[in-house]
């Protein structure tokens, strides 16, 4: 009897387990679809009206339906994103790590691709002539190539349905050509967003429960600028205008 008291019990512990965590997930996914990245609040604000930061919001990472990231990052809808067919060749730390294509979310492609993105200036002719002259298997950043120290806080421009904000963007070359690659790890940020300005018990009691509940999601793909006009002839001829 006494054997029985005491599995009934730990199973009991059990289900009470699963069941706090089933609802820690959901307040957190409540407060996540609420406030995303875009609001930064003070804990006091929290504690006067919790019921605002408890309801479920609208907020979902992506602005096409059916894809829910904020449920997805805490394993509470299914992960059916599309995993990507490429993968960096100098970003470190993510061997392991499944890779989600973007190319399902693309929005403004020539935000990404074609000598827009390489600036309105003088010095857009020698960043092009940069990318002409790669080699197969070469990569240069953003930043690198547009001059910017790692320190500056740059956002690259917005091209995708998914909200990214600080993604890498680079340039690159394989045997398909030359191509812009987009790698983002979304998650919430500590230096973001709601967490930005929050520097006490709230910032780090947030920061604890969506380490331990939440699974970050790696985005990266590649986006080819012939596939969009821009074939290496298009930007020759195009480099020599600006030269002539």
């Amino acid at each position: 009897m006494l054997r029985r008291a005491k599995y009934a019990i730990v199973a009991a512990g059990l289900l009470l387990a699963l069941a706090s965590e089933k609802i820690s997930r959901r307040a957190l996914y409540n407060v996540m679809s609420n406030t995303g990245r875009y609001y930064n609040y003070e804990l006091s604000e929290v504690i006067k009206n919790p019921s605002y930061f408890f309801r479920r919001g609208d907020y979902t990472g992506m602005e096409v339906n059916g894809t829910d990231l904020n449920a997805v990052f805490l394993g509470i809808q299914e992960n059916t994103l599309p995993v990507s067919e490429h993968r960096p060749t100098r970003i470190s730390g993510i061997e392991d790590k499944t890779l989600y294509s973007l190319s399902p979310y693309l929005k403004h492609p020539l935000r990404l691709v074609g000598p827009a993105v390489l600036g309105d200036s003088h010095i857009t002719d020698c960043r092009l002539a940069k990318l002409l002259i790669m080699n197969e298997g070469d990569v240069v950043s953003y930043n690198e190539l547009m001059g910017l120290e790692k320190t500056d806080d740059i956002v690259p421009p917005s091209f995708s349905y998914a909200d990214l904000y600080h993604y890498t963007l680079s340039f690159g070359r394989d045997e398909r050509g030359l191509y812009s690659s987009a790698y983002d790890m979304w998650d919430f940020s500590p230096n973001e967003g709601i967490f930005s300005q929050n520097r006490g018990l709230f910032r780090t009691f947030s920061l604890n429960l969506l380490s331990w509940f939440g699974q970050p999601i790696h985005f990266y793909d590649r986006f080819y600028w012939q596939d969009y006009g821009f074939t290496d002839q298009w930007l020759q001829d195009y480099l020599c205008m600006l030269e002539c």
